[in-house]
């Protein structure tokens, strides 16, 4: 009798009934929050029957983020200070690290919880400095945005990781057709499966759709997209790079600028190694530290950005600069002709004419440089004769990366 494969939703599915329910301690919380007459005290009970989530939290509220270290001793203290919606953000984030993922090889789990959190600190840094009312929640959406890589890779290994190899991962569509599901959709079913808030299903749902990512009228969506783009600073993302909106339009659609969000780096970075320590995973083996990035120029050569956007010039060369290299002007460079020194040139083709290329061709083709071109963007579009000098890198890129 012919073997007849089972469903690769049907399976999911499946995984996604055998999980367990959230910690009886949250879903008490989250009861008792839903009801308007609620109080401190209540949500204080609540949180005191269940000493180690308890001491987690405290500790977090005693970290150096907050501002308090060392001086908030109980959880009706800590309450007072964060508020209702954020001590209920925080116990979800530290109870989901311990519910699922588990069986996994080490070396998956660890990329995985990487990128969630440096997806997370990026989400809440980022919606407390565009004033969004609830940024620990855009923390816990930023935790949650991957979790269904995690339940894919429990239905279906041997596709995922086949998926993992050929970078498909990050790619919704490439997934349904390679794994037979994609990721958001089957984060949604493992979040509707633990009864969490809309919003962050929404998150979960459609922080790869670029129309949903840039609609002004969900921010959190908006903070959660960049910060998923963001997070590649913070370590291997387990994902293939995202073009589908990139970092300036999205911190465009939040009426902010390139330059104002790599200023906001250092103090995601600084959430980011507080949120490792406090969830519990900051003992996993790392082979890079937070501290490295952009203190040590690989090869001391400037960098020329050509781009006619100016946003995203000024994204590209501000994010070099962070790297170590040293930016120079484009025009004297260009201008110089043969005694031109040697350079990184990150040429913005998404920004240039078919026409204008043509015209830098004998310049770079001449020049000596590596060429990068950033994405969205065709290295197609480079004319032929120095096609070959050019490689392609994605709008957020580490140090690493520009090593030549």
């Amino acid at each position: 009798m012919a073997h007849v494969a089972q469903d690769p939703r049907e399976l999911v599915l499946g995984r996604v009934r055998e999980l367990p329910p959230l910690p009886l301690v949250i879903r008490e919380l989250m009861s008792v929050m839903r009801k308007p007459e609620s109080s401190a005290d209540d949500i204080t009970r609540v949180l005191s029957a269940d000493q180690a989530l308890a001491g987690k939290i405290l500790r977090l509220v005693n970290s150096s983020f907050y501002g308090m270290p060392g001086r908030v001793g109980t959880i009706s203290q800590a309450v007072v200070i964060l508020g209702h919606a954020a001590l209920r953000s925080l116990a979800v984030s530290l109870s989901v690290v311990d519910s699922i993922g588990q069986g996994l090889p080490a070396e998956r789990r660890q990329v995985f919880w990487q990128h969630a959190l440096a997806t997370a600190a990026g989400a809440e840094v980022l919606a407390r400095e565009f004033g969004l009312p609830e940024p620990e929640e855009a923390f816990v959406a930023g935790l949650l945005h991957d979790i269904g890589h995690l339940i894919l890779a429990i239905a279906l290994p041997q596709e995922c990781e086949k998926a993992f190899a050929d970078g498909i991962l990050g790619d919704p569509e490439r997934e349904r057709t390679a794994i037979g599901m994609d990721h958001c959709r089957a984060g949604r079913l493992v979040l509707q499966h633990w009864k969490l808030p809309s919003p962050l299903i929404e998150c979960v749902r459609l922080h790869h759709s670029e129309g949903a990512c840039l609609n002004a009228t969900s921010p959190q969506l908006t903070v959660v997209a960049l910060a998923d783009r963001l997070a590649r600073l913070q370590g291997d993302i387990g994902e293939s790079p995202d073009v589908t909106a990139d970092v300036v339009a999205l911190s465009t659609a939040l009426r902010s600028n390139p330059v104002a969000v790599v200023g906001m780096l250092p103090t995601i970075t600084a959430r980011f190694d507080e949120a490792r320590a406090v969830l519990g995973v900051g003992d996993l083996d790392l082979d890079w530290t937070s501290e490295s990035f952009g203190m040590f120029p690989p090869n001391g050569l400037p960098v020329v950005v050509l781009a006619n956007d100016v946003r995203r010039g000024e994204w590209l060369e501000r994010l070099a600069e962070r790297n170590g290299y040293e930016p120079a002007e484009a025009a004297p460079w260009l201008a110089a002709g043969p005694q031109r020194d040697p350079a990184l040139v990150i040429l913005d083709v998404v920004s240039y004419s078919p026409e204008q290329l043509a015209r830098l061709e004998p310049v770079l083709a001449g020049s000596g440089a590596r060429v990068i071109v950033p994405q969205p963007g065709d290295v197609r579009r480079v004319p032929a004769s120095w096609r070959a000098h050019c490689s392609s890198l994605p709008m957020v890129f580490s140090v690493g990366e520009l090593v030549f």
